[in-house]
């Protein structure tokens, strides 16, 4: 009857899969859509605000105003893609070894 008893489930370690270019090429595009959708969302409703208060048509891209608005949707974009999970794989972060 020892065989009944079940066997204590050692914990193995991560599995580490090759960073291919197909896994590079699809973490690369779930970054980069998402970023174009909300980078573009959030840069059009800063041209619309700096319309309506009259800072005229200086070029958005270059405003100061564009960068401090993007560099935290790009942090949200991040973190948006480091959740997802992809169809063979996801993204952890692994503690380094002490």
């Amino acid at each position: 009857m020892m065989s009944d008893i079940a066997s204590p489930c050692i914990p193995r370690g991560p599995e580490y899969l090759e960073a291919t270019f197909g896994r590079i090429v699809r973490i690369w595009w779930a970054y980069c859509w998402r970023h174009m959708l909300y980078g573009g969302g959030a840069v059009i409703v800063i041209q619309a605000i700096e319309r309506a208060i009259g800072l005229g048509e200086r070029h958005l891209l270059l405003s100061l105003s564009s960068v401090l608005v993007l560099m935290p949707v790009q942090v949200v974009v991040l973190g948006l893609v480091l959740h997802k999970q992809f169809r063979h794989f996801s993204i952890r972060l692994v503690a380094s070894p002490r």
